[in-house]
């Protein structure tokens, strides 16, 4: 199939059920296009898909892109058939970008790189903070190139977000019926900011993994209650969402789980 811009894709079932392990965080793909034809590509997918946009940038740093001291747009989309980060740009980018059509999330960034290079894997990009993730671009032997990234930046820059804004995260507490609400809004900003920051800096890991791993726990129950919602799509989002929680938590308990290891191999 082609869609708006010129983006190609191939759609496939399995004529028998998959036998393998869940993936614990869902693939993204990546799309680049430009801005004419990006709104007609996000009402295109809206509508096939069903997708919800979680996040419209106008004016992300142009340097997650390689062009520093320009701005660009960044779309993120997710539906039942994945996430999508749709980058909206003049086109003129500089290599390797537009080469990555897929973004994996990592646990802990810096040793996933770290065993991909021992693997003889190039680092193209090096990892950068963006505004929800930590971010890399790599090539595998053969010349597949994909974009790497963690997300514990979402984490935090909810913090940040709630902190500011803190009628709305008092509110956000009330509306999933959390009493008290105000400290239940204080008790989520205290976690999604200090917990990044454990695991950002390198100190306490197990720590910062464990409050982020139970937080996402509660979030996925409280919030993503699928199986008391009726047959339909507001389930299937909420479906797909929890269990996209679930896989983030065995990323936490992986990163608490190396940490612990290293100190004692120190």
């Amino acid at each position: 199939m082609q869609w708006a811009g010129g983006v190609n894709m191939q759609l496939y079932w399995h004529n028998t059920k998959p036998n393998y392990p869940a993936l614990a965080a869902v693939p993204e793909n990546r799309i680049y296009l430009t801005a004419d034809a990006a709104d007609a590509f996000v009402k295109q997918w809206r509508g096939f898909a069903h997708a919800t946009v979680t996040s419209d940038e106008k004016a992300a740093p142009g340097a997650d892109i390689g062009q520093p001291g320009k701005s660009y747009r960044r779309i993120r989309m997710t539906s039942g058939y994945g996430k999508m980060s749709v980058i909206v740009s003049d086109g003129q980018l500089p290599w390797p970008y537009g080469r990555d059509m897929t973004g994996y999330e990592v646990a802990d960034l810096a040793a996933t790189l770290a065993k991909a290079k021992a693997a003889g894997v190039e680092t193209l990009v090096p990892a950068h903070a963006e505004t929800d993730r930590q971010s890399a671009i790599v090539r595998f032997p053969g010349g597949y190139i994909a974009e790497i990234h963690a997300l514990v930046g979402a984490y935090l820059l909810g913090g940040i977000v709630k902190f500011t804004d803190w009628p709305a995260a008092i509110a956000e507490q009330a509306h999933f019926g959390m009493t008290p609400p105000a400290f239940w809004a204080a008790l989520t900003i205290g976690i999604e900011l200090v917990g990044p920051i454990l695991i950002l800096t390198g100190r306490f890991l197990w720590l910062g993994a464990g409050m982020l791993g139970v937080f996402t726990l509660l979030a996925a129950f409280t919030a993503n209650a699928f199986w008391t919602m009726p047959a339909g799509p507001d389930r299937f989002m909420a479906t797909n969402a929890f269990f996209e929680h679930i896989g983030l938590i065995g990323g936490f308990v992986l990163v608490a789980l190396v940490a612990e290891r290293e100190r004692r191999d120190a």
